[in-house]
Order: C-alpha cells, then structure tokens, then sequence
C-alpha cells in the first residue's frame, strides 16, 4: 500500500473504457506477461476485508514508463532465478479514499494486518495515505518469487504480519501490507529476509525507482513533470485478456 504522498496537481476523473486507457497508461501483462500477479484490492484480501471501490478486475495498470522499467527489473532478476509478483498498481483515487474511511470507521480496530496498532492511526503512522502515488500510476507494490514455483493464485487466504504466503514468495519477514515497525526498511529481521528485501530494492532502485522506508514492498518512479503528478480516478474495469 502507498503511504507516499502524491503531490497532485488535480484528479482526473475521466473513466477509462472497456477499450482504452487514459493516455500514457498501459496494462503490464501487455510490457512484461512474465511478472506475476496477485491484485489484492481486487479481492476480499486486504485490510479492509472487501475488493475496494475502482477495482471491478484484478488488472495492473501503470504508465507505460514504470511498466518498461518493471519489465527491466524482472529481466534482471530471472538470472539468478528470480521474478516479481505484484500486489497492486495504478489504485484509482475512489478506492484511496475507501482506506481512509476504514480508519475512520474502524478507530480501534486492529487486524492482522495492523496487530499493534489501531486503524485510526494508520495514517499519522505513514501506512494509509489521503492521497496516494498509486493513483498516477507510477506507484507500485510488489514482492519477489523463485521461478522455479507457479505463481500464488489470487484467491489465497491472506497473510498475517508473520510471513509470506507460500513457498513461491521470497521470505521478506512480513506479508504484504503489514501495517508494523517488522515491515520497515531497518527492521530487525533474519539474514536471508534481509537479504532478499536487498534483492528487491537493488532491482528496482537501479531502474530509477524509489524506495519507501516503511514498506519493503512499496517504489515509486519520480514523476517528470506536473501531468504526471495528476491522480486518477478511473475504474479498473477489465484485462487485457478481456479485449
């Protein structure tokens, strides 16, 4: 999830058709249909316990630039048997505010994703963003997994802030979305959690993305200029596979 701030310089909200996207944007199984994908927000496996509003499909969409460079990083890591999975991408603004909402609506909650802290805090503790990177499409979440295992089905349980789902994800010391100190750039963890979370940053860092302290699973491309600092609002409404 992003907890960096985009600072947008407006929403759009025009909505993307069942055979276009907005200009600039383009679905990542179109730029690299190797990278695996396990869209939570599309499914009931997230913080909230319901597919967030704007997700009608489980579809990673990006700027076109951030999926090349994606693209980039996973060809990279397959030399020593590696790729990536991602978690989520271009997050329309509607479904941001969903998040907010919960810890509004749920102040005192804590969850396994947030076992320590109550929801109303998620957002003066830099978890939950009002406005998010994600909505301009430069934003994304993502894991790494051996190519040696299928990819994890979208339909999986989720993970508590313990550990990965199965053996296909890399051991990071936490699942995705864990809402914890554990989940931290400098967090205390295992040599080999530390070691794969330095995989991911170098991978990506060396195509230009940056990194988020408090989520080892979170990079965001600069943006170049002030479109890209426009958030989105439109609806994920279908795939590629789907045209």
């Amino acid at each position: 999830m992003c907890a960096v701030l985009a600072a947008a310089v407006g929403l759009q909200s025009a909505r993307a058709s069942r055979s276009t996207l907005p200009d600039g944007f383009v679905y990542l199984r179109d730029i690299a249909p190797g990278i695996a994908q396990d869209m939570r927000y599309a499914t009931p496996n997230n913080v909230i316990g319901r597919t967030l509003r704007g997700y009608q499909v489980g579809a990673c969409i990006l700027r076109r630039r951030a999926a090349l460079a994606l693209k980039s990083a996973h060809e990279a890591l397959k030399q020593s048997g590696l790729g990536l999975m991602v978690f989520d991408c271009y997050r329309p603004a509607r479904a941001v505010a969903d998040l907010v909402t919960y810890t509004q609506e749920a102040d005192d909650r804590r969850s396994i994703y947030h076992p320590a802290l109550p929801a109303g805090q998620l957002i003066d503790e830099g978890y939950i963003a009002k406005r998010s990177g994600h909505s301009t499409g430069l934003a994304v979440d993502l894991t790494l997994v051996r190519l040696s295992n299928p990819a994890v089905p979208g339909n999986q349980p989720a993970p508590s802030c313990g550990g990965p789902r199965s053996a296909t994800e890399a051991d990071m010391g936490t699942g995705f979305d864990c809402f914890d100190p554990l989940a931290w750039a400098g967090a205390e963890v295992s040599p080999e959690q530390a070691a794969n979370r330095g995989r991911l940053k170098d991978a990506m860092t060396a195509q230009g993305f940056a990194a988020y302290p408090r989520e080892w699973w979170h990079f965001s491309l600069p943006p170049k200029n002030d479109m890209e600092r426009q958030a989105f609002d439109f609806e994920i409404v279908r795939g590629p596979a789907q045209r």
